[in-house]
C-alpha cells in the first residue's frame, strides 16, 4: 500500500479504515471464526481468548481497545442470557479506557472510532428504515433479486452516511480534507470486503500445510483487492470528490450543512420535515463553493527560516523550503498545507539563495 502512494487515495475516498487496524478488522477475525464453530456460544468461548492475542499484536490501540470492549460485551452477552445493548457497550467501552488512561481521549483513532459508532447507533437505523420504505414498499412485489439489490443499497448507504455525520467534523479539524465521494465508494466496495479478508485468512492458514495452495489461494484473494485499491484511485482523481478545509468558504459550508440539518431535526420532532429540501440545498452550496477560486499567500512557521506557499485556482507554488532547525520536518509541513488546498503536485519551486535557512 505504502510503496504504490495509496494513501491519499484511500484517505480521500473516506475508506482509510478499510486497511487501518481497527474493529472492522476484528469483526472480520470473528466472523471467519463462525464459519467453524457454527454458532455463537463457541464462537463467543475460542473467540475471547483469540481477541486479546490480536489486540495485543495490534499494539493495544484505543481504537482497537474500543472494538475489543465492544464485542468482549456481545459475546458474553449470550454466555451470560442477557441481551446484547449497542449504546450500554460503547459507553461501557469508552469508560474503561478513559478509566485506564484520560489522556486517551486526545486520540484521533479514538475520537474517530467512537465518533462513526456513536452514528451508526443514533442515524443509521432511522435511515435505513426511510430508505427500506421507499425502495422496498410493503405494497409492490419485486423479484427476489431486485429486492436483495435495493436491501443492499439502503443498508450500504445508511451504515456510509451514519458513520459520516459525527466524523466528517473531525477529519475536516485533522486531516483537513472532506470525503463527498464516500457513499459511493462503499457502495462499490464494502460487499467485497469480507469475502477478500477472509480470502487472506484462509491463504495463510493453507500456506502453513502445503506452499503451492496457499500461494495459489493468495494470487486469487488478490484480485479483489486490486479491484479496490483501483476504485479508489479512480475515484479519488473525480473532480469535487473531496473538499478542502484550506478554503474558509468550506468550513462555512459544512457549518451551514449541520446547521441546515440540525434545524430540519429539532423541527421534525414537531411536525413532519421533508429532509431533502436541506439535501438540495447543501447540494447547490457546495457547488457554488467549488466554483469558487481563491488566491492565497502563506507563511508557513518553520521557525528560522522561509518558506512561503502561493495558490491560486488549481496553480501553486512554493518560494524556499525551510531549514532543518525546527521540531517538525518543514517539508511535511508544506506538504499538509498544500493537501489541505487541494494540491497534490507543485507548479513552480522558487530558491531564492542556498543557505541552510531557505
Amino acid at each position: 500500500l505504502y510503496a504504490q502512494d495509496l494513501d491519499i487515495p484511500l484517505s480521500t475516498t473516506g475508506i482509510m479504515h478499510t486497511v487501518a487496524v481497527s474493529g472492522l478488522h476484528l469483526a472480520f477475525l470473528l466472523g471467519f471464526l463462525r464459519l467453524f464453530t457454527g454458532n455463537r456460544r463457541m464462537t463467543a468461548i475460542i473467540g475471547l481468548p483469540m481477541m486479546v492475542v490480536f489486540v495485543v499484536m495490534a499494539g493495544c490501540s484505543p481504537s482497537v481497545l474500543r472494538a475489543a470492549f465492544m464485542t468482549a460485551l456481545v459475546l458474553f452477552a449470550p454466555l451470560l442470557g442477557r441481551e446484547n445493548d449497542p449504546p450500554t457497550s460503547l459507553l461501557t467501552a469508552l469508560a474503561i479506557l478513559l478509566a485506564a488512561n484520560p489522556f486517551a481521549a486526545a486520540s484521533i483513532s479514538l475520537q474517530l472510532s467512537f465518533a462513526s459508532m456513536a452514528g451508526l447507533f443514533c442515524v443509521s437505523g432511522a435511515l435505513y428504515r426511510a430508505l427500506d420504505a421507499r425502495l422496498l414498499p410493503a405494497d409492490v412485489k419485486l423479484s427476489r433479486p431486485r429486492r436483495k439489490i435495493r436491501a443492499f443499497f439502503s443498508a450500504t448507504t445508511a451504515s456510509s452516511v451514519g458513520a459520516m455525520v459525527f466524523t466528517v467534523p473531525l477529519t475536516a479539524l485533522h486531516f483537513g480534507n472532506i470525503s463527498l465521494i464516500a457513499p459511493v465508494t462503499n457502495l462499490l466496495i464494502l460487499w467485497l470486503l469480507p469475502a477478500a479478508f477472509i480470502g487472506c485468512y484462509l491463504a495463510a492458514l493453507l500456506g502453513l500445510v502445503w506452499a503451492w495452495g496457499g500461494t495459489t489461494l493468495a494470487w486469487v484473494t488478490a484480485w479483489p483487492l486490486r479491484y479496490i485499491l483501483t476504485v479508489a484511485n479512480v475515484l479519488s482523481k473525480l473532480p469535487g470528490a473531496v473538499l478542502f478545509t484550506g478554503s474558509r468558504m468550506v468550513v462555512w459550508w459544512l457549518v451551514l450543512v449541520y446547521a441546515m440539518f440540525g434545524a430540519a431535526w429539532l423541527l421534525s420532532r414537531r411536525r413532519k420535515v421533508r429532509y431533502w429540501i436541506p439535501a438540495a440545498c447543501s447540494v447547490l452550496t457546495v457547488n457554488a463553493v467549488q466554483l469558487q477560486r481563491t488566491s492565497t499567500v502563506t507563511a508557513l512557521d518553520v521557525s528560522q527560516g522561509q518558506s512561503i506557499v502561493f495558490s491560486s485556482g488549481r496553480a501553486c507554488a512554493v518560494v524556499d523550503c525551510g531549514g532543518r532547525s525546527t521540531a517538525e520536518d518543514p517539508g511535511d509541513l508544506a506538504a499538509r498545507k498544500l493537501l489541505a488546498q487541494g494540491h497534490r503536485s507543485l507548479d513552480l519551486l522558487v530558491l531564492t539563495h542556498p543557505h541552510d535557512d531557505h
